[in-house]
């Protein structure tokens, strides 16, 4: 299964969120031909975030270090927050109150990103 491979990133100077994709990074630094404006390139020194490939409840994408409340529906209901991480391979959420990082895409129900 394949995924899009996407990002975001903050831009400090017109405080705005900007968005790329693969294949805009590819075609925008990959090519000698294509012309871009200086605005256009992304710096090196944003803080880049990758698309997980899932969305939440309400069809937000969930990027890396995103802030999320998963809510587990079982004998009790409950609500773990935390931010999305890499850890060994697989997206989780993450949060020192957990005794262990849920894995993203088995919670994939009931989230709910924050930003």
């Amino acid at each position: 299964m394949s995924r899009e491979i996407k990002f975001k990133a903050w831009d400090h100077d017109n405080n705005k969120m900007i968005y790329w994709t693969l294949n805009d990074l590819l075609v925008r630094f990959g090519d000698p031909k294509y012309q871009f404006n200086v605005e256009d390139r992304p710096s090196p020194l944003f803080n880049w975030l990758e698309y997980t490939g899932l969305k939440d409840e309400n069809g937000e994408e969930i990027y890396e270090n995103d802030f999320v409340k998963l809510t587990i529906r079982g004998v009790k209901i409950e609500s773990v927050f935390g931010r999305v991480k890499m850890i060994e391979g697989c997206w989780c959420i993450d949060d020192e109150k957990l005794e262990e990082p849920i894995e993203l895409k088995r919670a994939n129900y009931g989230m709910e990103v924050f930003r």
